[in-house]
């Protein structure tokens, strides 16, 4: 995520920029100015990237005192003239990524309203992380264990909502939990820490979910063409930690993987 006056003022290349080989790519903004938020989708929109992402989700501290993130979900109006504003300044197509609600909002009356209000004003897609998010005395990392996932009431929004493209996140450990609970349900999943710490678990889309053939991923040429990239990066004048621990994940189930993964936090 990236906040709408750092991509106004900010180093626009460093927040921004991103190779090729990462298409598609979908940038997430923070904000509740629909002025900067116009402002940054028609700069995003220039460098290129294939969507862009409204966040009304994010619990922690710094986006609270921003007035945006998961705070937004408190003003539902003001989420609306966001995305109609966005929705002005680009051809590209715009998501919201929300929670079913907030500290003591009531998800069946408020998640509807919020619906609703996005769909009237234009989004393309809304991505639901199936739990409240707590605003107050409590960490990000906590607001992803708590409070108790609650998939019922996304999967209801689905049914109540049939014609909004929408997507369910939060506590999805695999596909085949993805399969059997949610997409005869919903429009789609999103994976999050799954596909972060097991990357690979995305080979398996095509064959699980669309029913192709499997095709063999080869782990060694990964990580050589990954490497190649991180050399580019690192001549660019980045560090290569900055992309080999991202990479930690892909040695999963992979012998020897304690030894590679000391040696590529070393880099």
């Amino acid at each position: 995520m990236i906040s709408a006056p750092s991509v106004i003022y900010g180093d626009r290349d460093r927040l921004l920029g991103f190779s090729q080989e990462e298409h598609p790519i979908v940038a997430q903004l923070g904000g509740g100015d629909p002025v900067q938020l116009a402002e940054s989708v028609r700069i995003m929109t220039q460098y290129g990237y294939d969507g862009i992402d409204l966040n009304c989700g994010c619990p922690s501290s710094r986006v609270r005192a921003g007035s945006f993130g998961a705070s937004m979900m408190l003003d539902i109006p003001l989420v609306a003239r966001c995305i109609r504003s966005m929705k002005k300044a680009t051809h590209l197509p715009i998501s919201v990524k929300c929670r079913i609600g907030v500290d003591d909002q009531e998800p069946s009356q408020t998640l509807p309203s919020f619906i609703a209000a996005a769909t009237e004003a234009g989004v393309d897609s809304i991505t639901v992380h199936a739990r409240k998010a707590l605003l107050d005395g409590i960490s990000p990392k906590k607001n992803r264990r708590v409070p108790p996932l609650d998939y019922q009431v996304v999967h209801d929004m689905k049914r109540r909502f049939p014609d909004v493209h929408m997507v369910i996140n939060g506590g999805i450990s695999s596909l085949e939990d993805g399969i059997k609970n949610h997409l005869s349900v919903m429009d789609g999943i999103m994976l999050g820490r799954t596909a972060y710490k097991q990357p690979l678990v995305l080979t398996e889309v095509d064959s699980k979910i669309y029913g192709d053939v499997q095709s063999d991923v080869n782990i060694d040429h990964v990580i050589e063409v990954m490497m190649e990239y991180a050399r580019s990066y690192v001549r660019s004048g980045g560090k290569m930690s900055h992309v080999t621990r991202h990479m930690l994940g892909i040695l999963h189930g992979v012998p020897n993987a304690r030894s590679l993964r000391r040696t590529w936090c070393a880099l």
